[in-house]
């Protein structure tokens, strides 16, 4: 009985429904976290672990809820089951099709199968799948306590490095590299002819030497020399003028003849050259390894000494990567070429270059990025994948000015003692801790840390100080030291507060904590600060680990505010009674009667006001708004976690603000002080978690840094950049598993897609791929990946990018400035924010496009996961109903509209109410709305 494999492929038709998800990566911290988002029952969760194909170690997770209808993070793969018990990805598909009852059939009932990509087909019984519950359940102590043991001083017993007297700087291996310079290369002279060649014309080839050997005699060898010089100057393709200088003497004759002469030469040269072109496009094709001995370089970013004689041929490369040729050679012959000639050859380096890579010939690849193509960045992050980390490190430290990529490609590559010296020279003085730590360097590490942690001081930076005390150096009394420090007059003091109680609770110290509590209460005349004392102890109240501790935190505070609220002032107390209710909230009587004190207290109640809407039914109304300071400096605004990170530029550099949920606003004003940029640059950013992605758009690559600490709680350390893979970019868009998609050149538009780790996985080019109206463009350029799509707006029309290949999907009426759309694992729906108005455009085989708001001027947009289409522009919010826009509805169901007055909007952002949406606006003003209806 003959025998059929069974395989998955991509799926050729719409994806089904996701009823689970698959979490990738071992850190089962990350799949707490993501789970904890997720708005459904976690006790009905089942989670099946999935290893590598080796079999070692955990790759993910497959997470099996109960309620299936709800939102993911885009970190998440979807999976949809088939038959009864099999889960594959929604974008695959088993191959070759089966009914369902053969599916049942062929899987045993008593398993649960998870079939995925790259980790082949994993079976689970009942008692191999976990609880949520089981990733939190405790170790089994030993009965001793370690928790403050520290580490003792001892001699490294392994060997780190073998290193030369003194290593090649840049120069060193720029000069060893030299070594083709005076050789003779080959000539493509024996090759085969393209297709559309024509034949070669005998006579006349004959007739033209003999006409260059009868002219040498007759004009002499000076004048030769003198034509030859004109012909070199220009490039050898256009005709110089009159040899003699225009003389009219008896030899005006000869001198017009020998213009004439070399005039035909000059011609039939770019003749040649276009032939030698076509016959090189045709053997990229026929015979890609032998075609790029050949290639034709566009780089332009070699040095090269003088000018060749001009020839119609093509010259034999060294097709292997050598940072020699980078840095200069012999002498260069340029040639003029049409640009259906460039673009059709930089179309094929560019596809050549992933097919090097994709056999694992990475310093071929690198040639071509570098050598042929100019895209150094690209040649580094190729070299870097092929494990060439010493030179991926030159290149991004000397040629691309990114001495932090090339610290973290050298760490990568293992080479300690280079990537120690480099980050020291960053000042990255915790990071060489961390390394030297590692190759078991104790003494050196501590001295690294204390660096670090002096400098963080410096910058009033004391919660970062104490954790590299706690957690670098074991040293929990100075941690502690530290962050009591911070009261009360560091910018950090609350927070640091904070800390100091958790870090006692998690010590143990309890009766320090006590005595801190009494501390605090009693600074509260002193410093006349009872409303935040108050709040502070009811903070410890809530989250303190001992309940003595506790305890006494609610007595103190209570007193306090019984002391002050009948003396505080209207703001004061509504502080006061706020805090007196997370006290003890169960009491719906204290409620009450504090906040009736609270409205006797005011001359007149303030409640919150709807803001005007069109219709009765439906009402956008302000529920609360907080302001960040620096009007007209905010480009753009993500939420991360619990809190709004917003990026704009001031005074020509990059800033950042953090805005907590309580109100609280920080400031990063210099993030990149060594960085200049225009004050019109965008700035754009995406990514659910740190570290952020950063771009300024048509500016240099933003190194990875860190721009916010760790908040008292002991989470909310932001790092921010552009991935290492990409420099100046035009448009990015965020795409599956971490994936980053760029424009990278806005001339000769080049699409760049990095990983999660800045690595280029491909590049092509855009510009033959479609007509599109490139002049017409917006900047960034609008960008979305949805689905298997990446979506680009080129004026008026949406281009599609699947596969590799690039199709017009729709052509709207107005010129598109921004694509804004779901997760990529959202349904296939976008809003394409255009000049006037927002167009709604439905992907696949049911798709529609409806333009909605008309009269709203480049505004932005929302699609939350409740259904609607939020759109605003400098002065109206509108909110429409997606499930009407198919069939027109015209009763208005499901739509309202605002007037607002802070400015010209940056970003509307998602809130956990469907009903709830957040504005952020240029002039720093963040506006929580509310749909009532």
């Amino acid at each position: 009985m003959p025998t059929i494999e069974l395989t998955i492929r991509p799926r050729s038709s719409d994806p089904p429904e996701a009823v689970a998800w698959y979490l990738p990566g071992g850190n089962t911290a990350e799949w707490l976290e993501e789970i904890a988002r997720w708005p459904t029952a976690h006790a009905a969760i089942r989670l099946i672990a999935i290893r590598e194909s080796s079999g070692a170690e955990i790759a993910g997770a497959v997470a099996i809820p109960g309620d299936k209808k709800f939102a993911t993070s885009g970190k998440c793969v979807p999976l949809a089951r088939v038959g009864e018990n099999l889960y594959l990805p929604v974008d695959a598909e088993l191959f070759p099709a089966l009914p369902r009852d053969e599916v049942v059939e062929l899987l045993a009932a008593e398993y649960v199968y998870v079939w995925l990509p790259g980790r082949g087909l994993t079976a689970a019984e009942s008692v191999d799948m976990l609880r949520v519950a089981d990733l939190m359940e405790l170790p089994v102590g030993a009965g001793v306590d370690w928790s403050q043991a520290v580490p003792g001083i001892a001699f490294a017993h392994r060997l780190i490095a073998i290193l030369p007297d003194a290593l090649p700087s840049f120069d060193d291996v720029i000069d060893e590299g030299r070594d083709d310079i005076g050789e003779r290369a080959g000539e493509l002279k024996d090759l085969p002819k393209s297709p559309n060649e024509p034949l070669s014309n005998v006579t006349g080839a004959a007739m033209r030497s003999a006409m260059r050997a009868a002219a040498v005699p007759a004009m002499g060898v000076g004048w030769m020399l003198s034509a030859l010089g004109n012909i070199a100057s220009l490039g050898g393709i256009r005709p110089g003028p009159s040899l003699t200088g225009g003389s009219r003497s008896g030899s005006g004759g000869l001198s017009n003849f020998a213009n004439e002469l070399f005039n035909k030469i000059s011609q039939s040269l770019e003749a040649q050259r276009n032939k030698e072109i076509g016959r090189l496009l045709h053997m990229l094709e026929s015979d890609p390894d032998q075609g790029l001995k050949f290639a034709i370089p566009f780089g332009g970013g070699g040095q090269h000494r003088g000018l060749a004689t001009p020839g119609g041929r093509l010259g034999m490369r060294n097709v292997e990567f050598s940072l020699g040729r980078l840095g200069g050679g012999g002498a260069a012959d340029f040639w003029n070429m049409s640009p259906d000639y460039q673009q059709r050859l930089i179309t094929k380096y560019r596809e050549l270059a992933a097919r090097e890579t994709r056999l694992g010939r990475h310093r071929r690849a690198a040639y071509i990025y570098a050598e042929l193509l100019g895209d150094l960045r690209s040649a580094a992050s190729t070299l870097e994948q092929g494990r060439h980390f010493r030179e991926a490190a030159v290149l991004y430290k000397d040629k691309l000015n990114n001495a932090s990529a090339a610290a973290e490609c050298l760490e990568r590559g293992e080479l300690w003692n280079e990537a120690i010296e480099a980050y020291r020279q960053l000042g990255r003085h915790e990071k060489v801790g961390d390394l030297l730590t590692h190759i078991e360097q104790y003494e050196e590490a501590a001295a690294a840390y204390h660096l670090a942690a002096d400098e963080l001081k410096s910058r009033q930076d004391l919660l970062g100080a104490a954790r590299i005390y706690e957690e670098k150096l074991n040293d929990c009394r100075l941690a502690l030291d530290t962050l009591d420090a911070g009261w009360p007059s560091a910018s950090q003091a609350q927070r640091c507060t904070a800390a100091s109680f958790a870090l006692r609770g998690r010590l143990g110290w309890h009766d320090e904590a006590k005595q801190r509590t009494a501390e605090l209460s009693a600074d509260a005349e002193l410093l006349g600060r009872y409303a935040d004392i108050a709040e502070m102890l009811a903070n410890v109240f809530e989250h303190y680990p001992e309940s003595e501790v506790q305890g006494e935190a609610a007595r103190l505070s209570r007193n306090l505010i019984a002391n002050r609220l009948r003396h505080a002032g209207l703001a004061e107390a509504d502080q006061l009674v706020t805090v007196l209710l997370r006290l003890d909230p169960s009491d719906r009587l204290l409620r009450r009667d504090g906040w009736r004190f609270v409205d006797k207290r005011s001359d007149a109640s303030q409640p919150l006001q709807p803001v005007l809407a069109r219709t009765k039914k439906n009402q956008l109304q302000l529920v609360r708004r907080f302001e960040l300071g620096l009007d007209g400096v905010w480009r753009s605004a993500i939420s991360l976690g619990e809190f709004i990170i917003a990026a704009g530029v001031m005074e020509g550099r990059v800033v950042f603000a953090r805005l907590h949920g309580n109100g609280e606003v920080e400031k990063c004003l210099t993030a990149w002080p060594r960085m200049a940029v225009p004050s019109d640059t965008a700035v754009v950013m995406h990514g659910g978690q740190s570290p952020l992605r950063v771009y300024s758009i048509g500016e240099p690559a933003l190194p990875e840094k860190q721009v916010f600490s760790i908040t008292g709680s002991g989470t909310g350390a932001v790092t921010a950049g552009t991935p290492r893979g990409l420099d100046v970019v035009w448009g990015v868009a965020a795409g599956k598993t971490g994936h980053t998609w760029a424009i990278a050149n806005r001339d000769d538009p080049a699409l760049v897609c990095v990983d999660s780790e800045g690595a280029v996985i491909s590049t092509q080019s855009l510009l033959a791929a479609v007509d599109a109206p490139w002049d017409l463009v917006s900047h960034p350029i609008p960008m979305h990946a949805t689905g298997d799509h990446l979506v680009i707006a080129v004026g008026y029309k949406l281009l599609s990018v699947k596969n590799g290949q690039v199709e017009q999907l729709e052509v709207l009426p107005d010129r598109v400035i921004e694509l804004v759309g779901g997760s990529p694992y959202a349904a296939p729906v976008l809003a394409a924010c255009m000049e006037s108005g927002v167009a709604v455009v439905r992907l696949g085989y049911d798709g529609y496009v409806r333009t909605v708001a008309q009269d709203l001027q480049k505004p932005t947009a929302l699609l939350n996961s409740g259904g609607f289409l939020i759109a605003a522009d400098k002065g109206t919010i509108q909110s429409h109903e997606l499930g009407g826009l198919k069939t027109y509805r015209s009763d208005k169901q499901g739509y309202a509209e605002a007037n607002h007055s802070t400015g010209k909007p940056i970003a509307i952002l998602p809130a956990e109410q469907t009903n709830r949406f957040t504005l952020v606006s240029e002039t720093g003003v963040i506006s929580v709305y509310e749909a009532k209806s």
